[in-house]
């Protein structure tokens, strides 16, 4: 004789399926994906930031790694253009002269793509 399957039972594997498909799909739906993070250069705030003067170091640390760096040396000085870009898209640079920054020109705001995080106020 079989006997009957207790509630509790279904209440146990219900919970089971649960905590499994919530571990497997990370809490979330299976299409959305994390959002990568913005490079700092992308945010006017950072642009904003900048001083002639500045080294190299400053410079990283408001706007990240530049995307190309062109190098132009002379007997008595070195002159530096750090390029920030997306996909190839020129967007701003940062300009050094013996190791100081003595220009710089922001992307151009009114034409950013809207993936861009912010735009100026």
């Amino acid at each position: 004789m079989r006997g009957r399957t207790s509630p509790v039972f279904y209440i146990i594997m219900l919970v089971g399926a649960g905590l499994y498909l919530y571990n497997h799909m990370g809490g979330r739906s299976q299409n959305s994906a994390p959002e990568e993070p913005k490079p700092k250069w992308m945010y006017v705030e950072g642009w904003r930031q900048l001083q002639t003067g500045m080294s190299p170091d400053q410079i990283r640390s408001i706007l990240g790694e530049p995307g190309w760096v062109e190098t132009e040396q002379r007997p008595m000085s070195i002159r530096l253009k750090w390029d920030y870009q997306e996909q190839d898209h020129y967007c701003g640079y940062v300009e050094f002269h013996n190791n100081v920054v003595t220009n710089w020109t922001e992307p151009s705001w009114e034409n950013l793509p809207d993936r861009w995080p912010r735009r100026p106020r």
